[in-house]
């Protein structure tokens, strides 16, 4: 389930009743006591903050408020999980911090850094991966300029002292007008209709130390967050974000237990036992999942020997003993069909 927690819903609100809006006109969107400090441990579903972007949208004229929330947000001012980032090594450690305490805040996505970063123009590439399809819909365009804004805005506000920050940004989506605001708030290229939605940056800039690098508060502010993220993993249901977890490793490495638990800052025992009380394990997440992705395979019309490899089977026949314990036939059989 794709969620935020209150206290990043009621940030975001707060920018936007900032920006004009009345709070009381969207009581009727989430059904909590409108809180300036709600309970952390409480989550609101991700469909909440669509209808506030919708709503913010048509009432404010402005259909650039999912880029003008983030332009207002100041990660410094939000909680531990905003502080941590300038505390960090460098911006490649904030970013790997980043995916480790994310849930925290939202599960909407992850930035990964691209394994094809190009060297030649000496530039680091993070992918925006988010756990939704895009679409058509208005709102969830909102939600990913808000996200992948936020996270460029926050490097370059890392990045104070260096040459160069952010480079480029790439959206999947067409530009809304009018297009000059995009450059006006980021400073630097951005191209629509890409591939994927991504951040370029300066690959020196990336390594260098921060000037406000503090190993020591780093620590204490990790003990709590580290506490909170445990409290996370045991009041949500864990399936789901095992299954977004291999799938995320499938497409680099054999996913297992073990790298999953890592991913999600968990031992293998703690794992076992919270899938365990969800009436579940890894091996069942793990065959489900790669039942989705070879059905997804077949429609698109893949050669079953890359479907084999893409699901980390040792070889054809592998898969087609995999396919006819989960069906009771022969994918060819039923491609056939």
């Amino acid at each position: 389930m794709k969620t935020l927690s209150a206290n990043y819903y009621f940030y975001i609100l707060k920018i936007i009743e900032g920006m004009g809006l009345n709070r009381a006109e969207v009581a009727h969107i989430v059904p909590l006591e409108l809180e300036i400090n709600p309970d952390p441990k409480i989550r609101i579903e991700m469909r909440a903050l669509q209808d506030l972007f919708i709503f913010a949208e048509d009432k404010l004229g402005d259909p650039h408020v999912g880029m003008h929330v983030s332009h207002n947000f100041r990660i410094s001012n939000y909680g531990y999980a905003g502080g941590i980032y300038a505390m960090c090594d460098n911006i490649e450690h904030s970013m790997a911090l980043s995916r480790k305490y994310g849930c925290l805040a939202h599960t909407f996505g992850e930035f990964l850094a691209s394994p094809t970063s190009n060297l030649i123009n000496d530039t680091v590439t993070y992918i925006w991966s988010p756990y939704f399809e895009l679409g058509n819909d208005t709102s969830l365009r909102q939600i990913t300029e808000c996200v992948v804004m936020n996270y460029a805005l926050t490097i370059n506000w890392l990045a104070w002292s260096f040459p160069e920050g952010i480079k480029k940004i790439t959206f999947r989506h067409r530009a809304t007008e009018p297009i000059s605001e995009y450059s006006k708030i980021l400073g630097c290229e951005v191209e629509f209709g890409a591939e994927v939605n991504s951040l370029v940056l300066d690959r020196s800039a990336h390594a260098a130390p921060l000037p406000t690098a503090n190993p020591i508060k780093l620590s204490k502010l990790q003990t709590t967050l580290n506490q909170r993220l445990a409290a996370y993993a045991q009041s949500s249901d864990l399936t789901p974000r095992v299954k977004q977890s291999i799938q995320k490793i499938i497409e680099l490495q054999r996913p297992t237990l073990s790298l999953v638990a890592q991913q999600l800052s968990l031992s293998e025992r703690t794992l076992k036992r919270h899938l365990r009380a969800e009436d579940t394990s890894f091996q069942s997440v793990l065959r489900e999942l790669k039942m989705e992705l070879c059905a997804g395979y077949m429609k698109e019309g893949l050669a079953f020997s890359e479907i084999a490899q893409r699901l980390w089977y040792f070889d054809q026949s592998a898969l087609t003993r995999a396919y006819k314990s989960w069906h009771g036939i022969a994918p060819t059989h039923h491609r056939k069909n």
